[in-house]
């Protein structure tokens, strides 16, 4: 225990206060303040030991059963018109949804590619590219 103790400022007609298992006390003949708490005194502002943890708590109770979810059984090409391809989606609790794609058209033809045996190189930045 330190020897630090709380000198009072001002303390007129008080011997000893109560507290809890204790009391304050104060020594009239050097102006500390005690705190005398079963049988031991100790200085005001005291802090004591940490003491040891206390046992673990009981688990809680288990809650409720949340609602089921609902999962997608099947998604199927329903109909087509022109670009536009119509799906449905079909979800486990009987319900459903639909949802288009519309497709791109035919692309024009490209010109003929090389015969294979002609190659390019060229050299920009760095960067070596054989064509």
């Amino acid at each position: 225990m330190a020897d630090v103790f709380m000198k009072p400022v001002t303390v007129s007609g008080i011997n000893s206060l109560p507290i809890a298992d204790g009391q304050f006390i104060l020594d009239k003949e050097t102006g500390y303040l005690y705190i005398d708490w079963q049988g031991v005194r100790y200085p005001a502002g005291y802090k004591g030991e940490k003491g040891d943890p206390g046992a673990a708590g009981q688990n809680g109770q288990d809650g409720a059963d949340g609602k089921d979810g609902v999962g997608v059984t099947s998604v199927t090409k329903t109909s087509t018109s022109g670009l536009v391809d119509t799906y449905t989606i079909t979800l486990s609790n009987g319900s459903t949804s639909t949802f288009t794609v519309t497709n791109g058209r035919d692309g024009t033809n490209g010109q003929d590619g090389a015969d294979g045996r002609t190659y390019r190189f060229s050299y920009a930045d760095g960067l070596l590219t054989i064509n």
